[in-house]
């Protein structure tokens, strides 16, 4: 029996150390500390011939699924373009509130778009990059029984999105108010149409675009302190990604890429709401 666990032992080491020499820290061009299938540096990612963006599959006008289940919005094509100017296919990771950490960590997303810097969830892990547009929570409700201010919100049943910046925020700052937490912003959405609740709380982008269809319902007010920047997030230890990413976006920004599709996609279905310098960030 001692004879087997020594052998056992052995070959775990042996193991250990043909991992260490052949796999983690090689010469195979991984940045230090990531591990292959991980999170992969921008030389695996040209040679591979693809790169995989995540995108929120419900959070319209940024990433959503239209009507013949094709994705739209404005991260969506600024995921186009990255690819394009990277020379490589786009591969669409959908993600959840709550979930760009996650499909960083595990590896299945390189990159992820609309990430919320300065609200992030607790516990989240994620490198940001140069952040290209800004929102703030707010709260919609029906124009009759409108929820015009912060000391309304207490005492109120509102509605949010599970795992979202909204449902973290108001759970810590609005501790009286009864929240009903649903899975998707399309049932939260539904659900104060419905009746569901007295208001919604989401982020100013999605209620302006709601609200553009939706004339009985009104953004009663913008929550004070909540003010947020949204930008492209990479896996902690990939340095080498990140710093494309950020001279990517730069250059977006500086060739009049990201203005023009506030142009074209954005100002139609929330400029009723918000003004440009509400939402772009120069």
């Amino acid at each position: 029996m001692k004879r087997v666990r020594k052998m056992l032992a052995c070959l775990v080491g042996i193991g250990i150390l043909s991992g260490m020499f052949c796999g983690w820290g090689s010469g195979s061009g991984n940045a230090a500390g990531l591990q292959d299938g991980v999170a992969r540096p921008i030389n695996e990612i040209k040679d591979s011939g693809y790169i995989r963006i995540g995108v929120y599959k419900d959070n319209k006008p940024l990433g959503y699924l239209d009507e013949n289940g094709e994705y739209e919005g404005y991260d969506v094509r600024i995921a186009k373009q990255m690819a394009k100017d990277l020379g490589v296919e786009l591969q669409l990771v959908p993600i959840e509130f709550g979930g760009d950490a996650t499909v960083l960590e595990e590896g299945t997303a390189d990159v992820v778009l609309g990430n919320y810097k300065d609200m992030e969830e607790p516990g989240q892990k994620v490198t940001t990059a140069m952040p290209y547009m800004m929102a703030s929570l707010a709260v919609i409700s029906p124009n009759k029984d409108g929820v015009m201010g912060g000391n309304e919100v207490n005492n109120k049943v509102i509605l949010v999105v599970q795992g979202s910046v909204a449902d973290h925020y108001l759970g810590s700052h609005y501790k009286e108010a009864s929240m009903i937490r649903l899975g998707s912003l399309h049932e939260v959405l539904d659900g104060i149409e419905g009746g569901l609740g007295d208001a919604a709380c989401v982020d100013t982008l999605q209620a302006a675009s709601w609200l553009l269809n939706h004339k009985d319902f009104t953004m009663g007010f913008v929550i004070p302190g909540t003010s947020m920047q949204i930008t492209p997030a990479v896996h902690p230890d990939n340095g080498e990604v990140a710093k494309w990413v950020n001279e990517e976006m730069r250059n977006l920004q500086s060739e009049g890429y990201l203005d023009g599709l506030y142009d074209e996609i954005l100002q139609p279905v929330v400029g009723g709401q918000l003004n440009k310098d509400e939402v772009m960030i120069k």
